[in-house]
């Protein structure tokens, strides 16, 4: 059956390449990601075939497992994703020529990963490029509704959450993005969007792009986003994870963010900020109409001397906390630096809290 759907290659291979491979681990697709589907395959049965192999998917673009990608195809991007059994994640290394000559490549192994795993309940795939400065281009991923990718998510009741990692989006494929539907959770780790993210979120539609959104990224990339933040209205719950300490400017546009009205959950993890930073904080999150669930933490988790508060700063802080409370007419849950409380406020924030999710 695999010969019907993979043919020797190595012949095809620039010699100073192929005299790096047995003859028997270099194939070719001889057909389409439809043609694997149709014999019944799964994409671990792919994953098991091709574990001691390098596939060339196209000509410009292999996937290989252990073996090392060929010489010639100088860009890297990783799919990682769960396994079917055990808690240890899988990688495939997809390289190619380019960075635009691997986006055929990830679309049809995202559509074969999503079409054999229907019956999950979630599941996390990603994208992952190798951490440099400035960082390597994502080939993109086509979401076209003509597309089997489109056409799987659309079948898909699966809470499905993409992750990229390291990696520069263009503004065209944020948009892409952001006008799917079948996306539960989006990730950008450390990506460079410039103002595409931004104004993608602005323009996402109802009923489209992702409920669930975590963004980490340095101070100069949250500048850029922020406002499009405000504008979503698809948007249930938000995590952010901020590398910097917020001056007054970063704080507007945190409270800007705040004003996304369907966020029924946030979690702001931070370098630091200061008491009026806090109350500002606390004040937009208060006023918030639908948000439940809040969670405020250091992006780093040490609690040295300066971030321990003097008693009277962290009464200042936990009464912020506690009319947050009092004001909000969702807030059920809400978490902060224990470290940071004070201990005779602490308790009465709790039980405040305990009474709100009593009475909902």
């Amino acid at each position: 059956m695999a010969e019907d759907l993979f043919t020797p290659y190595i012949q095809q291979l620039p010699p100073g390449v192929a005299g790096n491979y047995d003859e028997d681990e270099v194939l070719a697709l001889n057909g389409s990601l439809e043609d694997i589907i149709a014999k019944g395959w799964t994409f671990h049965d792919f994953c098991s075939f091709s574990k001691d192999s390098l596939i060339f998917w196209t000509p410009d673009a292999s996937i290989v497992s252990y073996l090392d990608p060929p010489s010639h195809h100088n860009y890297t991007v990783d799919m990682i994703f769960p396994p079917t059994s055990s808690s240890k994640k899988k990688t495939l290394h997809i390289a190619a020529v380019n960075s635009e000559a691997t986006a055929p490549v990830l679309t049809s192994l995202l559509a074969f990963f999503i079409a054999s795993h229907m019956d999950e309940q979630e599941m996390e795939i990603i994208f992952k490029a190798f951490a440099t400065n400035p960082r390597k281009d994502f080939g993109g991923l086509d979401f076209s509704t003509s597309s089997l990718l489109a056409k799987t998510l659309g079948n898909s009741s699966c809470h499905i959450s993409l992750s990229f990692q390291f990696m520069t989006l263009s503004p065209s494929q944020c948009q892409a993005i952001f006008s799917s539907r079948g996306l539960y959770s989006i990730e950008f780790r450390q990506c460079t969007t410039s103002e595409g993210l931004g104004e993608s979120l602005h323009s996402c539609k109802p009923g489209f792009g992702p409920q669930k959104l975590r963004i980490s990224c340095t101070q100069q990339e949250f500048a850029t986003i922020a406002e499009g933040l405000r504008d979503n209205s698809s948007l249930t719950e938000l995590e952010l994870q901020l590398h910097f300490i917020f001056n007054d400017d970063d704080m507007q546009r945190i409270t800007a963010a705040l004003q996304c009205q369907e966020m029924e959950s946030l979690v702001l993890e931070y370098l630091d900020m200061d008491d009026d930073g806090w109350s500002l904080l606390c004040k937009a999150l208060g006023e918030h109409s639908k948000i439940r669930t809040v969670t405020l933490a250091f992006t780093d988790k040490f609690a040295d001397a300066a971030r321990r508060l003097t008693p009277e700063r962290r009464r200042t802080r936990s009464e912020a906390i506690l009319n947050l409370v009092q004001t909000s007419p969702t807030i059920q849950e809400l978490n902060w630096p224990e470290f940071q409380q004070d201990e005779s406020l602490g308790p009465v924030i709790q039980k405040q809290l305990e009474e709100k999710r009593g009475r909902n």
